[in-house]
């Protein structure tokens, strides 16, 4: 997987580099990438998954500099004959 071999890189963009993400898909997309940036800070930030989680957010909350979002919400209608 390209992230796994790239995964350092991605911490140390994101860490000291100023690097940005930009997630653009719908929610569950979305949450499996944020999924993926703890796990890359959990192991080379050497710090814990709630420490990680926290890294993240503080990523997202500050969103306009470092980690964009555009996610599409969708509603599922189900159709069917009576």
């Amino acid at each position: 997987m390209m992230i796994d071999a790239n995964a350092r890189r991605i911490y140390e963009l994101l860490d000291s580099h100023g690097g940005h993400i930009y997630v653009c898909g719908d929610f569950y997309m979305a949450n499996d990438v944020k999924s993926v940036v703890v796990s890359i800070f959990q192991e080379y930030g050497n710090i814990n998954a709630d420490e990680a989680a926290s890294a993240v957010e503080n990523l997202i909350v500050s969103f306009s500099i470092k980690y964009k979002l555009n996610i599409l919400f969708h509603t599922a209608k189900v159709f069917h004959k009576a």
